[in-house]
């Protein structure tokens, strides 16, 4: 195999993430490390530079775990690393400083990447007010009337009364009624912050509606005369952004 198609198959599981339209780099190192716990334990696709295709589980800090008493990586080499679940991607590219056996496996140590990339980034667009959907939050208690604060194709960011009991980490469904059409969605809680006798509370998707995705194309490109009127919300980098890898 040449080195050209080595090139092109090493590269292909990590900047064909920067041509996704709304993904996101990340360049700050305390982004990087959250970006990167994240992931952690989970089963993520490695290439190396030599043209090989991998599986390992990511353990902290910065080590990739390989099944096997030989490893397939050599101090030295660089790799990259991409994650996929559902519609969210998610490469970095690092080089490895140390390669360790232990009794679960071969642990590749990496410095630490430069960068990541994320999809979808938190700089999507964030529509206020929902696009004038009534919102309800169904979980183990029961439903749960919220005030939608904006809504995007990763997320939901809503307030709740302060005895509505959501915790970080918690699983539940939205339910988004738009009046001509209803959209039912499970997120999981990302963040939650304290607003006096309310919450203000993040949610993340956890899977993909086609409709609701239309409603926010069709939204921002105007193309909807029905749709209430809404002013697009800047994204941040901070707590109370709802988007993935926060």
């Amino acid at each position: 195999m040449s080195r050209v198609a080595l090139q092109h198959q090493t590269e292909s599981f990590d900047p064909f993430l920067t041509q996704l339209r709304g993904a996101e780099i990340a360049r700050d190192p305390k982004a990087i490390r959250r970006a990167i716990e994240a992931i952690r334990e989970r089963e993520v696709v490695v290439a190396t530079d030599g043209g090989a295709v991998l599986v390992a589980e990511v353990v902290h800090p910065f080590g990739l775990r390989f099944t096997g008493r030989q490893s397939p990586v050599a101090a030295g080499e660089r790799v990259a690393v991409s994650d996929q679940r559902g519609l969210e991607f998610f490469g970095f590219r690092a080089v490895v400083g140390a390669v360790v056996l232990t009794p679960d496996g071969v642990v590749a140590r990496l410095f630490e990447p430069r960068e990541v990339v994320m999809h979808p980034g938190r700089q999507q667009p964030r529509l206020a007010g929902a696009l004038g959907a009534d919102v309800t939050l169904e979980t183990d208690e029961g439903l749960l009337a919220a005030r939608a604060i904006d809504v995007s194709l990763g997320g939901l960011g809503v307030t709740v009364p302060s005895d509505a009991g959501l915790e970080i980490g918690g699983v539940l469904t939205a339910h988004l009624d738009f009046g001509d059409g209803k959209v039912r969605l499970p997120a999981q809680v990302r963040s939650v912050v304290a607003r006096d006798a309310w919450f203000r509370v993040g949610l993340q998707f956890v899977s993909w509606s086609d409709e609701l995705a239309d409603r926010v194309q069709r939204a921002l490109a105007g193309d909807d005369e029905d749709a209430e009127p809404f002013e697009i919300v800047e994204a941040v980098d901070d707590e109370d952004a709802h988007a993935p890898f926060c």
